[in-house]
């Protein structure tokens, strides 16, 4: 998460988050999210790869400076 650019932390419930910040102040947010749990054979989609998107999405965004459109 800090090589995709985000400034990363954990919560007091032990979650880790990010946060990429734009260069526009008050531009609408974009908020991704997964989670990983303990389902055996949940699914090929389910835990790890969720996770490993939102990540990559903000990783595409970072290197070039890249914003996302608002339609503002």
């Amino acid at each position: 998460m800090t090589q995709a650019g985000m400034t990363v932390w954990q919560d007091s419930v032990g979650n880790i988050c990010g946060r990429y910040e734009g260069e526009q102040e008050g531009a609408p947010a974009i908020l991704l999210g997964s989670h990983l749990d303990t389902v055996r054979n949940a699914g090929r989609y389910d835990g790890m790869l969720g996770v490993l998107a939102a990540i990559e999405v903000v990783h595409g965004l970072h290197p070039t400076g890249a914003e996302a459109e608002t339609g503002h």
